[in-house]
């Protein structure tokens, strides 16, 4: 929504932030819940008392449309949690604001809970102990059946029940996920980006037939030019290509080091031709269909290196090309090996460094090639 991604763009700070001002601006047909123990209005409670969370919790009421902010009721089995729901209770029922019952969830079954208190301790670099000291970890914060939901809190507030539902049925959200949404490409005067894309790919083959050390013979590969600039226009990548080709010749203009291309990408002549990539595909008999197939629609994807001192330049460029609100960066997601997550849980639960390390000598680094989960090392 315009909110998480004002919140990422501009409020950040550690996290994603967005101010009241906004929240208000932006709240029509929102649905506001006041949150977890976390929250502001149960932290107000707990540090300052009721008259002073009910302030809090009457000033985000009146943020939203009339109807539109609960507080939030949960079960966890922290008695703070059951001091928090009375108060919140009787909040509501003073200034006429609506509950709503959720589970504050943070792992999927109730058998998670113990690997989810390790993992907290691993993510923050302490011990269980020390964890346990000063953290209370409930085992209740787990995803609730709707059954499970009813026997936590349905005596205790059952509109709040019939909130929670109510909010569901509200709420809906359709994400077009077949459709490529991509920045515009700017093209010349009277031509469309399919037919710029044709022009500046038969001039490049042009010029890559003349830089040739090798015998090439110029029909069978404008033919095949042809039939790939037919296959991209037919899928509507045209724009794609246009883009690509214009932030690795901004790189190259400013000498920042490109790699040659890799993976699938290097199987297409139009590429070779942009000098997206630096490999005529047609000695190797290298597929363009392994990169773009008629047959099986998806987006296409070079592999770009670029180097690593001044990729933020090329990064630059396409900001302020395309706008920063239009450029992303793809995340990736780490994962704890089988060896370094046995060395991290022996600290958490202060076990011998000796024992541990002689576990970890147990699991191979790789089989076939690949990583060794703890689950396979079992059966090795």
């Amino acid at each position: 929504s315009y909110l998480i991604s004002m919140g990422y763009m501009e409020g950040f700070y550690y996290n994603p932030r967005i101010d009241k001002e906004l929240l208000k601006k932006h709240s029509k047909g929102l649905y506001a819940l006041s949150a977890c123990l976390g929250g502001v209005v149960n932290k107000t409670y707990l540090r300052e008392g009721e008259a002073k969370a009910a302030a809090v919790a009457q000033e985000y009421q009146g943020l939203f449309e009339p109807g539109h902010f609960f507080l939030e009721l949960q079960q966890n089995g922290l008695e703070e949690q059951a001091r928090a729901n009375q108060a919140l209770m009787s909040i509501g029922r003073h200034y006429n604001i609506p509950m709503a019952a959720t589970a504050d969830s943070h792992y999927l079954r109730p058998q998670d809970s113990d690997a989810h208190e390790i993992l907290m301790c691993i993510g923050q670099g302490k011990s269980l102990q020390e964890f346990r000291a000063k953290m209370q970890h409930s085992d209740l914060l787990y995803v609730r059946s709707p059954q499970q939901m009813h026997d936590a809190l349905g005596s205790l507030c059952p509109e709040a029940i019939e909130n929670t539902a109510r909010i569901a049925r509200s709420c809906n959200v359709e994400l077009n996920l077949s459709d490529t949404f991509l920045p515009n490409y700017g093209v010349p005067p009277g031509m469309t980006r399919e037919s710029f894309l044709e022009k500046l790919a038969h001039e490049g083959l042009k010029r890559r037939i003349k830089e040739a050390l090798y015998p090439i013979d110029a029909g069978s590969y404008r033919a095949r030019l042809d039939y790939e600039l037919g296959v991209v226009t037919k899928m509507g990548f045209a724009g794609y290509f246009l883009i690509v080709w214009d932030f690795i010749r901004y790189a190259k203009e400013t000498s920042v080091p490109v790699g040659p291309g890799r993976g699938s990408g290097a199987g297409s002549l139009v590429a070779w031709s942009l000098r997206i990539t630096d490999l005529d595909p047609i000695p190797y008999d290298l597929l363009f269909e392994r990169f773009l197939n008629p047959d099986r629609v998806s987006m296409p994807d070079f592999d770009i290196d670029f180097c690593q001192d001044r990729r933020g330049e090329v990064l630059k460029y396409v900001a302020q090309k395309y706008g920063r609100q239009n450029v992303g960066q793809i995340v990736t997601y780490s994962q704890l090996s089988a060896k370094s997550v046995i060395k991290d849980v022996g600290r958490v639960m202060n076990l011998p460094f000796a024992e541990v390390n002689e576990l970890t000598k147990l699991i191979p680094n790789l089989v076939n090639g690949k990583k060794v989960s703890i689950e396979q090392a079992l059966k090795l």
